[in-house]
């Protein structure tokens, strides 16, 4: 019975994979399509970067990868240097919330800072990280959008 349950267990983890890696693959090409200066390689080490986090799920990658590209617009970085940011941020928001607060990225401040800091002790980690993608967003829409 044991070993029918691990085999059981085993054949979903692959699936998962396997589905995470057909749905990072879409992405990477999406996102290369949408983005004429970013190579396909470039794409693919963004969106690889992005899907390592753990707690990152195939339904997320097309939101952070949007996130990614506006975030490297804004500070003048390329994708996949955003896509490392956006990574650590999905990691530690209250990390991230600091660091964008000392680069002076606009909506990020010591009030925000100690709001997603208390968050995280408390316990609510993903208000915290949802707290700073909210500002995120705010901060980039649009600025990655390559619009004609």
């Amino acid at each position: 019975q044991q070993l029918a349950q691990l085999s059981t267990h085993l054949r979903a983890t692959r699936t998962d994979y396997a589905d995470m890696a057909t749905a990072a693959e879409k992405a990477a090409r999406s996102l290369h399509e949408s983005d004429s200066d970013l190579s396909l390689s470039d794409s693919r080490t963004a969106v690889q970067t992005i899907v390592s986090v753990p707690t990152v799920d195939s339904s997320q990658i097309e939101r952070y990868m949007t996130d990614a590209r506006n975030l490297a617009a804004v500070m003048g970085e390329t994708v996949p240097e955003a896509a490392k940011t956006m990574a650590s941020a999905l990691q530690d928001p209250a990390k991230a919330a600091e660091e964008f607060a000392q680069q002076g990225m606009p909506g990020f401040n010591a009030g925000l800072v100690l709001m997603v800091q208390h968050m995280e002790q408390a316990g609510n980690r993903t208000g915290a990280l949802d707290t700073v993608l909210q500002r995120l967003e705010q901060t980039t829409k649009n600025a990655g959008c390559q619009c004609r």
